[in-house]
């Protein structure tokens, strides 16, 4: 089963190409991301994070997928195709109300914590939304630093 995960490997700025390798107890997925080599060691995420995402979600919302060859054009419906795989259910996935952004207009001045330096708490701006993520651009900062958080 196939999703899109925002990689914390790849300092918050794009989300990547990842397989549910096991189901678990109490809502826990192990989840590895698709490569030439896939991640020997599999991330533990609950259904829940705010890490996963449905196939198409980068595609749709105007982020950077990073596929499993690291090729610059990927394509979900031939990949699946090709891997004998299945998109994750809409189903796993939280339902987003768009009316929350109204809570964080693009311009909007608020204190982030840097998640590459979580001992930073810095100044920042809402540079943009992309569905339920916000990229927020540190004040000073250029914008090769902007994160991708989830509205929560």
């Amino acid at each position: 089963m196939k999703l899109e995960v925002l990689d914390p490997l790849d300092n918050w700025r794009e989300l990547r190409v990842a397989t549910v390798y096991e189901i678990m107890e109490d809502g826990y997925l192990k989840i590895v991301f698709d490569g030439e080599e896939m991640e020997e060691d599999p991330v533990p995420l609950h259904y829940s994070s705010e890490l996963l995402f449905p196939v198409g979600y980068a595609e749709k919302h105007g982020l950077r997928l990073k596929g499993p060859t690291g090729a610059q054009v990927f394509q979900w419906e031939a990949y699946l195709k090709q891997s004998q795989s299945v998109a994750a259910p809409e189903s796993l996935f939280e339902n987003f109300s768009e009316d929350v952004l109204s809570n964080f207009k693009i311009g909007a001045k608020l204190e982030a914590v840097d998640l590459c330096e979580p001992n930073l708490i810095c100044t920042a701006t809402v540079a943009a939304h992309h569905g339920r993520i916000l990229e927020i651009e540190y004040d000073g900062w250029d914008s090769s630093f902007n994160q991708l958080f989830d509205y929560k």
